[in-house]
């Protein structure tokens, strides 16, 4: 495999009809070190532990049936990753959603390895301070495993105990902006703010546009709509070459201008 120090971490709800990622197998098996599959105890399958064994891929799921979980898309999000995390061999993780594929994935790879101090992601969310200070996108992303997990063993204390960062928009919970300032409060001890955004955004965090990736099958879940084609991801998402396009811009609308 091209990158043995890496494992794909293919993380959420299992269902076969809405798994992209098995239809990259054997490319993801010819770029990673291991692959990591994190489900839920509802979601699995007799069919799902035999191609699982038949492709070399780790198996790790638990139970949805939790009773009282406070913010619960934030929570068995963090939950869900946070078991992969857990049980990684390799130095670096990657993780995308089990229901989106992405191909071309060297490009983000490679560019992770430039500095592997970052967390690089995708660009989908990833916003600019005016419109969404500390967000960056969280559906596709490359980390150290350490740091990765030290930041979702933070989030994890804090949404049980009832504390999450919230957009701007309209006061609801945000994972992106939740996981972008906990992975900067584990890498530098430092609190974030609108004043020390700037630098600390680009001494952590870089991103790769996933028009790039194709073929893929991306989800935006807040309009259930779905990406399959590098023509229409560009229509709502411009191409973005790195962190440094992320400041030209006053604001999220302007990258349409």
């Amino acid at each position: 495999m091209l990158y043995s120090d890496v494992t794909l971490l293919l993380q959420g709800p299992y269902s076969s009809n809405q798994c992209q990622a098995f239809d990259n197998i054997e490319y993801y098996k010819s770029l990673f070190g291991e692959i990591v599959m994190s489900t839920y105890t509802e979601n699995v399958t007799t069919e799902l532990v035999e191609y699982c064994n038949n492709h070399n891929i780790k198996l790790l799921h638990q139970t949805m049936n939790i009773p009282n979980v406070p913010h619960r898309v934030v929570f068995f999000q963090t939950y869900s990753v946070l078991l992969g995390l857990s049980n990684i061999s390799k130095k670096y993780c990657l993780k995308h959603r089990i229901d989106e594929k992405y191909s071309n994935l060297e490009k983000m790879v490679d560019k992770f390895l430039l500095d592997d101090e970052k967390r690089v992601s995708g660009s989908m969310y990833f916003n600019p301070k005016n419109r969404e200070p500390f967000c960056a996108s969280d559906h596709l992303f490359i980390g150290k495993t350490d740091k990765l997990l030290k930041t979702f063993q933070l989030t994890y204390r804090n949404v049980i105990n009832g504390i999450t960062e919230v957009n701007s928009d309209d006061g609801g919970v945000s994972p992106e902006i939740t996981y972008t300032k906990n992975f900067i409060r584990i890498s530098s001890g430092l609190e974030p703010t609108l004043e020390n955004h700037d630098e600390l955004m680009k001494k952590y965090f870089d991103l790769v546009w996933e028009g790039e990736l194709q073929p893929f099958v991306i989800k935006q879940n807040s309009c259930s709509h779905v990406y399959t084609t590098e023509e229409e991801f560009r229509r709502w998402f411009p191409k973005l070459n790195g962190i440094e396009d992320i400041f030209k811009y006053c604001d999220w609308w302007d990258i349409h201008k």
